[in-house]
């Protein structure tokens, strides 16, 4: 007996699900080498492209939406508010006002990009364009800005 999901994920999918590990990837190097973590963001951001052309090139499921979604909130929502925070110095830990600060943006940081990424899998998606600041070019450039 197979899981459930078998054959019904494409390879666009795969890309997707690449996108949310290197998120993963990037959240658990931030601590360590924040560098590191904003060079990872870049690459997922380069799979959250990529992942469009392959849906176009070789077609879609009806869960790439959702996972689109889903990897985004942790390469482009989560990631980049855990780099935030680690460039800070986790000085948060001390109670230092710029670490206190870093905490409350990294959550709006959040909190935002969950909020428009589930708003625009709700309404956008049929849509030839989109409201609002994407979450991979809000990342992109912050993961520039601490390069």
């Amino acid at each position: 007996m197979q899981p459930r999901f078998v054959g019904r994920l494409g390879v666009a999918d795969a890309v997707t699900t690449a996108n949310a590990a290197l998120g993963f990837l990037a959240v658990v190097t931030a601590p360590s080498n924040p560098r590191l973590a904003a060079r990872i963001v870049l690459v997922a951001a380069i799979a959250d492209g990529l992942d469009g052309v392959v849906a176009r090139r070789l077609g879609s499921t009806p869960a790439g939406k959702h996972l689109d979604s889903l990897a985004d909130v942790a390469s482009f929502g989560v990631a980049p508010a855990c780099i935030v925070v680690a460039a800070t110095g986790n000085t948060w830990q001390a109670g230092a006002p710029v670490g206190i600060g870093a905490l409350v943006v990294g959550a709006g940081f959040v909190a935002r990009a969950a909020v428009r990424l589930g708003l625009y899998t709700a309404y956008d998606t049929g849509h030839e364009h989109t409201e609002g600041v994407q979450t991979t070019l809000a990342a992109t450039l912050l993961a520039a800005g601490v390069l």
